[in-house]
């Protein structure tokens, strides 16, 4: 559309150069007609005018022709510009997707971790609950068979001599009957 433009203005000073030369080199009056300066100005006005409406009618064809396609181009602009927008909007989008299933697996992957730990916890606990059962368990019968051995002791040592030997053998088998054997003959 613009070169039409440019085309109408080349004709116009085409026509331009052409006026101007033909008034001055060939007079527009010839023959018997008078002819003053006023009627060549004003031809000349009139030619010049006649072109001018011609160049304002091309103009305004341009204009017209340039604003038919003026929805098409702001359409495609404005499809450019959104589609860009989108596509920014969903790479940033997937990104951040990405990082969610990234912090889902590592929640999981955690999970896990939590769980195995509490599990291990729990058998640990209940292992420590039977131990510490057995170990109760040991020191009752540790103290019956101490109370037993006391009183067989007792029955079976008639002196202080037997009661001794007896003693020192129960000292040599377990060092801690010493101290409860001890602790028995100072409260006889």
């Amino acid at each position: 559309m613009k070169v039409t433009y440019y085309i109408a203005i080349c004709v116009f000073l085409v026509c331009l150069a052409a006026i101007v030369i033909k008034m001055t080199f060939w007079p527009a009056c010839v023959g018997n007609t008078a002819c003053d300066g006023w009627t060549v100005a004003g031809l000349s006005a009139t030619i010049l005018g006649v072109l001018a409406g011609f160049l304002g009618i091309l103009g305004a064809i341009l204009l017209a022709a340039w604003w038919t396609g003026l929805d098409e181009r702001v359409e495609k602009r404005v499809v450019a510009a959104f589609s860009t927008q989108v596509q920014t909007l969903e790479a940033s989008l997937q990104t951040s997707l990405n990082n969610f299933a990234q912090l889902t697996n590592q929640t999981q992957q955690l999970q896990a971790k939590a769980d195995a730990i509490f599990a291990s916890t729990s058998a640990q606990d209940q292992t420590l609950q039977a131990n510490a059962k057995e170990i109760k368990d040991l020191a009752a019968l540790a103290q019956a068979i101490q109370s037993k051995a006391e009183e067989t002791l007792k029955k079976q040592a008639s002196t202080t001599s037997d009661l001794k030997k007896v003693t020192d053998a129960m000292i040599a088998l377990n060092p801690q009957v010493a101290v409860v054997l001890a602790q028995s003959l100072v409260s006889w």
